[in-house]
């Protein structure tokens, strides 16, 4: 003979016997699974989302709001004096003089030598004993113009989730 048995009710946490009746009601009031709700997990709101194609993530996502951010810019470990969501360095740099090594430039010849920087040796000397370089600021050199400051990179686009 059957007995039916007792169907408990939703959310019931006890050994009580669970029926057909209990489970697919549980079961069905499980949220669906769908790729936007992992994707809302994989990327909470301030998440930054790297690609090689420019489409928004909420297009390819199905979830958030994004905004392009970084333009031109590598990204960096957050730590020490740097805050998440700083920014600074540049693309090119011109040096100052104190960035500059320390070093001459010009005529270095000792008395009697040929010059081959295109200047004149000394034309008299004290004598051979006191021969000794000679060093000129005649012949600078450099533009003082930007050089570039790059590390190697690969251009991507970065989006950061907002809402």
């Amino acid at each position: 003979m059957y007995l039916p048995a007792p169907t408990a009710a939703v959310a019931v946490n006890t050994t009580q016997l669970a029926t057909t009746a209990y489970v697919k009601t549980n079961i069905a009031a499980i949220p669906a699974l769908t790729a936007a709700a992992v994707n809302a997990l994989a990327y909470p709101v301030g998440s930054i989302y790297t690609s090689v194609v420019s489409t928004n993530p909420n297009s390819l996502l199905g979830v958030g709001s994004w905004s392009a951010m970084g333009q031109g810019r590598v990204l960096m470990g957050a730590g020490g004096s740097y805050g998440a969501g700083s920014q600074g360095g540049t693309a090119t740099e011109t040096l100052s003089i104190a960035q500059i090594p320390s070093h001459n430039h010009g005529y270095t010849g000792q008395f009697g030598d040929s010059d081959a920087d295109g200047g004149s040796d000394r034309s008299s000397s004290v004598g051979a004993a006191n021969s000794h370089p000679i060093i000129t600021g005649l012949n600078v050199r450099g533009g003082g113009q930007a050089h570039n400051n790059l590390q190697p990179y690969l251009v991507v686009y970065m989006w950061k989730r907002t809402s």
